[in-house]
């Protein structure tokens, strides 16, 4: 949450109260941070379709615009998806800069990366709500990881987010 830089509050003490009792949770929330649930879901980036999952589990600290997010999914099927593995945020990125900017671990397993491809790391899309893993190797250009037909990743990431949740 972005909290305002000044409030109005009202002459009648009993609204005055909850206005300040409010005041004092926002702040609170923000200083200290709020743990909160988040279900994570992947999809296709050229065609979405429809994943049948095994594990959907992930959490994510917010502090002021900081989001951490730590999330483990796996699939045994991913329908008509096709294109790059994309993860669905619960939160925009804020930064412009570029894609290289927030970069966070991952973990994955039953999955085939190619030839001289060892690793994986997640990334935000800049200005969206779009996460993704980028594969790593060694005398390879890094690239983007096609969704697998099946599979099991893991990530955490912090990043700037605004504070509109999804609906």
């Amino acid at each position: 949450m972005t909290l305002p830089l000044e409030r109005f509050y009202s002459e009648n003490n009993d609204i005055r109260h909850l206005e300040l009792t409010n005041t004092y949770m926002d702040l609170a929330n923000a200083i200290n941070g709020k743990m909160t649930l988040w279900i994570p879901e992947i999809y296709g980036s050229t065609i979405a379709g429809t994943v049948t999952y095994g594990i959907q589990e992930g959490w994510y600290y917010r502090q002021g615009i900081l989001t951490d997010l730590w999330f483990k999914v796996s699939w045994m099927a991913i329908g008509a998806a096709t294109g790059d593995l994309y993860i669905d945020l619960p939160f925009e990125s804020k930064i412009t800069i570029n894609d290289d900017f927030w970069i966070g671990t991952a973990s994955f397993s039953q999955i085939n990366l190619q030839t001289n491809y060892e690793n994986l790391i997640f990334k935000v899309k800049s200005n969206s709500r779009i996460g993704y893993f980028e594969k790593l190797g060694s005398f390879v250009a890094s690239m983007p990881l096609a969704i697998p037909s099946s599979g099991t990743l893991g990530a955490h990431i912090r990043y700037y987010g605004i504070y509109t949740e999804r609906a």
